[in-house]
C-alpha cells in the first residue's frame, strides 16, 4: 500500500538529495512530511469488524440532524395523539370459578359437565362472559337502555347530523355491541380466579357494567343449573310413569301364559333379563323337563371333552419317538433312563481304552440292554393305560349322549310353550330393571334440585378508577421516541445508501476503483490556497507533501516526466494542485516546468503574477519557440508557460503534433512538467492532453462530485488511452464527513509548532 511504501522511503534514502537528479531517478520522499495517504485503509484491513462499527456510528453522526428531526416529529405525534385521544376508564372486577359446584355424598346429578382439560372450561367460561347471550341480560337486567348516566357514559345516543336521536331498538343494539366490544376477561395466572374488566370514557360506567356483567354472570350460571335439573326432573318423571305401566302389563303377561300352559318355573327367575343365552335355552330353564335336558346335555359335553382329550393323548402316543407327557412324568420310567444314561457314559468312557469283547464291556453292554427292555415295557404300559381312559371316556360319551335323546321327546313338547315363556320373562325383567333405574335417577335429581350450589362467586367487586387507562403519555413518548429513533436510523441509513457523491477516501476505490494519491483539506473561510502554501507546516502544504510522496511511487521509473492535473469539472481545486505540485518538486530542487494548458478559463498567471501576452497559444500554433514562452517564477527553479492569447479552436491546436513536441524539448531542460489541463465534462481538451503526458491526476472535490458523474468523466478520459495515476481528493472536511479522528488527527498534528494557519472547523 502507498502508506507502506512512503515508510520505506523514509527509512531507506538519504537524508540529503542530489542537486541535480538523473532522469528516471526515484525521487526520495522527504522526511516527516507524508502522512500516509492510504494509512486508513491499512487499519481497516487489520481490524475489519472495528472499522465496520466505526463506519456505522459515522454514518449516524454524519446524518444526525436528520435523526433528530424525526425523532421530534415522532415526539410532536405522540403527544398530539395522547392529546388528541379520549381519555379510557378501566374498571375491574374479580370472579372465582371452581370447575364443579360441590357435590353431595358421591350422588352425581345430570348436571355434571365433562371437560377434557381446565383449559377447555375456562375457554368456555370465558366465551359465556363475552357472549351475546350475557350482555342481553346485562341490560334488561339493570335496565341499562333507560339509564342515561350509563348511555351518556359510554358516548352513545348522540344525535346524528340531522338532530334525530337513535331509536331505542338501535340504542339498544348498540349497548349490546358496547359491552361485548369493551368487556376483556382473562385468568389469573395457575388459579381459578378471572378478571373481568370494561373500559369506557366515564370511570363510574366503567365499574357499574363490570360489576353488573359479573352479578348477571353468577346468577344465570345458578339459573342454568336450576333449569337444567327442572328439565331432567320432568322427563324422568314423565318416562317413569309411563315405564311404570309397560312394567305392570308385563307381569300379568306372564303369569296368564304360565297358568294357561301349566308352566312350573323352578329356575329362580333364570329367564331373567341380567342372563346370557339364547330366547330357548332361558324358556327350557323354566320346566322340569327342559332342566333334566339341560342338565343331560352339559353332561354330554364334558363327556365329550373328556374323550377328546383321552383320544389325543392316546393318538399321541401311537406316533413313534414321540415325546409322551405321561412318560416324561412317570418317576420309575426316568429313573431307568437316568441310569441307562450312566451306563452309556461309563460305557463310552471305558470304549477308549477297552475292547467291545473285553469281559466288563461285554457286562456293561448288557446291563444297559436290560434296563432298555425295561424302559420299552414300562412305556408300552403306560400307553395301555392311555388306551383303557380313552375307552372308557368313549363309553361315558355314549351313555350321555343316549340321555339326552331320550329327554329330547318328552322336550319337543314343551319346547315352544318354554321359548315364549322365556321371551315374556325377560321382557317383564327388561322393564322393571329400567322402570328402577328412572326411579332412582328422579330421586337423586330431585334431591339435587334443592341443594345445588354455585361454582362461580365475586370475590372483589369494582370500584371507579383514578386514572385513566389510556392513553399513557409516557408510554406513548416512548413508543413515539422508539419508532422515530428507527425510522430516523433507517432514514439515515437510506440517505447514505442513496448517496453518490464522493465524500471521504475510502469512496475513491470502492465506488472508482482507482488508487488515492493524497487528500487535501478544506480550508476556513477566508482563506486562499495562496496563503495556506506560505506556512509550509500547515495541514493544507503537508497534504500535498504527501501527494508528492505518493507520486514518487505512481510508476516504476518514479515521478513521471510529465503530469497531467485535471477534474471532471470546474472548481474542484485542479489549478491549485498544480500549482502546490509543481511548488513542492521545486523546493526539492529539481528542476520543474508549470504549464497552464486550460486554453478555455487560464488562471494561473494569475495565481503566479505573471504576464500572459504570450504562452502555450503562441507556441502551439508554431509562432513561437519554447524559450520565448517559458517564464521564470519567484521559486527557485520553479518556471512556467501560461495560456497566452486565448485561441478559437483549442481542441485543434492540442489535437497537433506541437503538444508532443513542446514536452520532448521540455524533457531536455527539465525534470518534470506539470500541466494544468481543462475540465474533463464536455471538451475534448482533457483527453488530448492525458494522451500526450506519462501520467494523469484527477482532483475530485469531496462531497461535490458524485460517483456517476466521476465515472463519467473516467469514461471522457480513457478516449485518449491515457495513463491515470489516481485521485486527488480536494476539499475534504474530516469533521464534517464524520471520519473524526482517522483523518482529522493527520490534518491537526502540528511538527513541534502550532500552525499558523487552521483548516476544517
Amino acid at each position: 500500500m502507498l502508506g507502506d511504501n512512503e515508510e520505506v522511503a523514509e527509512r531507506s534514502v538519504p537524508e540529503r538529495m542530489p542537486a541535480n537528479p538523473g532522469r528516471g531517478a526515484v525521487i526520495p520522499a522527504e522526511r516527516n512530511r507524508g502522512y500516509g495517504a492510504y494509512e486508513w485503509f491499512g487499519e481497516e484491513q487489520r481490524d475489519e469488524t472495528s472499522v465496520d462499527l466505526q463506519k456505522y456510528l459515522r454514518i449516524l453522526r454524519k446524518h444526525w440532524l436528520w435523526i433528530a428531526a424525526v425523532v421530534i416529529v415522532a415526539l410532536a405525534v405522540g403527544v398530539a395523539t395522547t392529546l388528541l385521544t379520549t381519555r379510557i376508564y378501566t374498571a375491574t372486577t374479580t370472579i372465582q370459578i371452581d370447575r364443579e359446584p360441590a357435590q353431595v355424598g358421591t350422588m352425581q346429578t345430570v348436571q355434571q359437565r365433562e371437560f377434557s382439560s381446565d383449559d377447555e372450561f375456562f375457554q368456555t367460561q370465558f366465551a359465556l362472559l363475552k357472549s351475546r347471550e350475557l350482555a342481553i341480560r346485562t341490560i334488561d337486567k339493570f335496565d341499562m337502555a333507560n339509564d342515561q348516566g350509563i348511555i351518556q357514559g359510554l358516548g352513545l345516543g348522540k344525535p346524528d347530523k340531522n338532530g334525530r336521536r337513535p331509536s331505542g331498538a338501535v340504542l339498544r343494539t348498540q349497548l349490546i355491541s358496547t359491552l361485548q366490544t369493551n368487556l376483556n376477561v382473562f385468568q389469573v395466572q395457575r388459579s381459578r380466579l378471572v378478571r373481568i374488566s370494561f373500559d369506557s370514557p366515564s370511570p363510574q360506567t366503567s365499574a357499574k357494567i363490570a360489576n353488573a356483567i359479573a352479578a348477571e354472570f353468577i346468577e344465570w350460571n345458578l339459573a342454568r343449573r336450576f333449569k337444567a335439573g327442572d328439565y331432567s326432573r320432568d322427563f324422568l318423571r314423565v318416562a317413569m310413569e309411563a315405564e311404570k305401566v309397560n312394567v305392570e302389563t308385563a307381569d300379568r303377561d306372564l303369569a296368564a301364559y304360565a297358568d294357561s300352559h301349566k308352566i312350573i318355573n323352578i329356575g329362580g327367575g333364570g329367564g331373567a333379563a341380567g342372563e346370557k343365552g339364547s330366547a330357548a335355552t332361558q324358556g327350557a330353564s323354566t320346566t322340569i323337563v327342559g332342566s333334566n335336558l339341560l342338565a343331560a346335555n352339559a353332561a354330554w359335553t364334558q363327556a365329550k371333552a373328556a374323550r377328546f382329550r383321552a383320544e389325543v393323548r392316546w393318538k399321541a402316543s401311537q406316533q413313534p419317538n414321540a415325546a409322551i407327557p405321561e412318560v416324561m412324568d412317570n418317576l420309575t420310567i426316568q429313573t431307568y433312563k437316568q441310569s441307562l444314561a450312566g451306563l452309556n457314559a461309563e460305557y463310552q468312557q471305558k470304549a477308549t481304552v477297552f475292547r467291545e469283547n473285553f469281559p466288563d464291556m461285554v457286562a456293561l453292554k448288557a446291563r444297559m440292554d436290560n434296563l432298555s427292555r425295561t424302559i420299552d415295557t414300562a412305556t408300552e404300559e403306560v400307553k395301555a393305560s392311555l388306551k383303557s381312559a380313552y375307552d372308557s371316556a368313549l363309553k361315558e360319551e355314549q351313555e350321555a349322549q343316549a340321555a339326552v335323546e331320550a329327554l329330547q321327546g318328552s322336550f319337543l313338547g314343551q319346547n315352544r310353550e318354554g321359548i315364549e315363556y322365556g321371551l315374556k320373562q325377560m321382557a317383564a325383567d327388561t322393564t322393571r330393571a329400567q322402570y328402577e333405574s328412572l326411579l332412582g335417577q328422579f330421586r337423586e335429581a330431585s334431591v339435587a334440585g334443592g341443594i345445588t350450589t354455585n361454582n362461580i362467586s365475586q370475590i372483589d367487586s369494582a370500584q371507579p378508577p383514578h386514572f385513566p387507562s389510556r392513553p399513557a403519555p409516557k408510554k406513548n413518548l416512548i413508543t413515539a421516541g422508539l419508532i422515530g429513533l428507527a425510522l430516523g436510523v433507517a432514514l439515515a441509513f437510506l440517505l447514505e445508501y442513496l448517496d453518490e457523491s464522493i465524500r471521504v477516501p475510502e469512496d475513491v476505490e470502492r465506488k472508482l476503483g482507482l488508487p488515492l494519491l493524497g487528500t487535501v483539506p478544506k480550508l476556513d473561510r477566508g482563506v486562499s490556497p495562496a496563503e495556506a502554501m506560505v506556512d509550509v507546516r500547515s495541514p493544507f502544504s503537508e497534504s500535498y507533501y504527501s501527494v508528492r510522496t505518493a507520486l514518487q511511487f505512481s510508476t516504476d521509473e518514479g515521478v513521471p516526466s510529465s503530469l497531467l492535473v485535471t477534474s471532471a469539472r470546474p472548481a474542484e481545486g485542479k489549478s491549485t494542485s498544480a500549482v502546490a505540485i509543481a511548488q513542492n518538486f521545486a523546493r526539492l530542487g529539481l528542476r520543474v516546468l508549470l504549464v497552464d494548458g486550460d486554453l478555455r478559463n487560464p488562471s494561473l498567471h494569475r495565481t503566479l503574477e505573471v504576464e500572459n501576452s504570450t504562452g502555450l497559444s503562441n507556441y502551439l500554433t508554431g509562432g513561437l519557440p519554447l524559450a520565448r514562452v517559458v517564464q521564470p517564477t519567484s521559486m527557485p527553479c520553479l518556471s512556467f508557460i501560461p495560456c497566452g492569447p486565448l485561441p478559437p479552436n483549442p481542441a485543434e491546436l492540442l489535437a497537433g503534433t506541437r503538444v508532443e513536441m513542446l514536452l520532448r524539448e521540455a524533457r531536455a531542460e527539465f525534470d518534470i512538467v506539470v500541466v494544468d489541463g481543462p475540465p474533463i465534462m464536455g471538451l475534448a481538451d482533457a483527453p488530448l492532453l492525458a494522451s500526450a503526458v506519462s501520467g494523469t491526476m484527477i482532483a475530485i472535490e469531496a462531497g461535490g462530485t458524485g460517483r456517476n458523474l466521476a465515472r463519467v468523466a473516467l469514461r471522457r478520459l480513457n478516449v485518449g488511452a491515457p495513463h491515470i495515476l489516481g485521485v486527488l481528493l480536494t476539499k475534504f472536511d474530516a469533521k464534517k464527513s464524520s471520519y473524526g479522528y482517522g483523518y482529522g488527527y493527520a490534518y491537526d498534528y502540528a511538527y513541534g509548532n502550532k500552525p499558523q494557519i487552521k483548516v476544517g472547523n
